[in-house]
This record gives structure tokens, sequence and C-alpha cells, in this order.
């Protein structure tokens, strides 16, 4: 039996109570991998949002201008993995037989909410930040009654709702599958990162909002 990961890694969009091109063509590529492709294991892999890019203005992480905006409580965890994690859990999960692997999986290499990370970022020598929320259900509406090709504005209500909290107190993981392994290690954090930027990550970004 061949085993397959089909590229997600990204958040669960199963869950999602909406429709976008971007999720949608990963259902459909599902699809047609489960009919077309005799005798494989399939295995989906959700990592949240990537540590390395996440905690930028696009997400509402505005470190150059020392404020933080969440979309709903400020106090919702949202789960962050790196990259260099997610590669060293799919390295240990082929060397398993396909049968031992279940069909979808969901990895949680750190959970935090605004307030925890502004208060990381802090410490770490990013000053004070002002932690501030918009309301979840107008800003919900207004994406959803403007559709975009990009994710971001849609990721920054789906943190709100906590369907990007895979914690057990949120969506829940299946990490021991992998972190039990003694050649994973341990899961890179928030923490790592701040300190790694100096508490300012992505401060240089000249983004500019999808609108």
């Amino acid at each position: 039996m061949k085993l397959y990961f089909p590229s997600e890694f990204g958040v669960n969009h199963y869950i999602h109570d909406f429709d976008h091109g971007e999720w949608d063509a990963k259902k459909h590529h599902y699809k047609l991998a489960t009919e077309l492709i005799p005798n494989i294991k399939i295995c989906r892999i959700y990592a949240g949002l990537f540590l390395e890019d996440s905690i930028g203005p696009w997400f509402g992480f505005n470190t150059r201008e020392k404020r933080y905006e969440a979309v709903g409580s400020p106090t919702q965890a949202t789960s962050y993995t790196s990259i260099y994690d997610v590669a060293k859990a799919l390295a240990i999960l082929s060397s398993r037989p396909p049968d031992s692997l279940p069909n979808e999986l969901q990895l949680n290499g750190d959970s935090k909410s605004f307030v925890q990370i502004a208060n990381v970022m802090s410490e770490a020598g990013g000053g004070p930040i002002e932690v501030s929320n918009i309301d979840l259900a107008t800003y919900k509406h207004q994406v959803l009654s403007k559709p975009s090709p990009t994710p971001e504005r849609y990721l920054r209500f789906l943190m709100g709702e906590g369907k990007i909290d895979h914690t057990d107190a949120g969506i829940g993981n299946q990490n021991s599958l992998v972190d039990t392994d003694p050649d994973f290690g341990a899961w890179e954090s928030i923490n790592d990162l701040a300190w790694e930027a100096s508490g300012t990550p992505w401060a240089s970004s000249d983004w500019q909002p999808t609108i």
C-alpha cells in the first residue's frame, strides 16, 4: 500500500461553514485522489498557522505600530506550528506502516492568544504592545459578503472562532503520534520566535490589506 500526504498542512477546512476557492480546490483534489488512485492510504495533516509566517499584520499583529488587533476575543488561543516541525512530523509518519495512520490528524506546535503573544513579544524586546479587538460577527459578515481570493481575512475570523485552536480544549490534536519519537525533539514555540526576532517579527513588512 502507498502512503500519500496531500497538500494540506494548514487549517482544517473541513469544519468551515463557508466556501473559498483555495480550500474548495483541496477538497476536490482529495476526492479525486480517493477515486482515482488504487491501493493508497491518504493522510491529511493540519498544522494550524505556520509559526514563522503568522505573527504579522495580515493576521492583526501590527508590530511596527506596536498594536495587535484580534477578531473576537483577544484571549482566544490559536495554534502555530513551525514549518520545520511539520517536516519532521512528515518524516516520522512516512516511516510508519500506512495502515497505522489515521485518515487525518492535527498538529499543535504552540497555542497562544493575542494577549499571551503580546506579553511574550514585550518580554523579548518588543516593548509595550496595545491589544484591542473588533466584533467577530460583524467582521465575518463583511468578509463573506465581499469574497477575496486570498485567505488571510477568512483566517482572522477563524482564529476568533477557535477553529484553529488545536489544543485539547479546542478541536484537539494528535501530537503524540510524532513527538513521542526520540528523533522529534521539542516543538518550536512562540517564545522561541519572539527571542529570535527580539520581540518584533515582521516589523519591516510593508504589507497592505486585501480589499
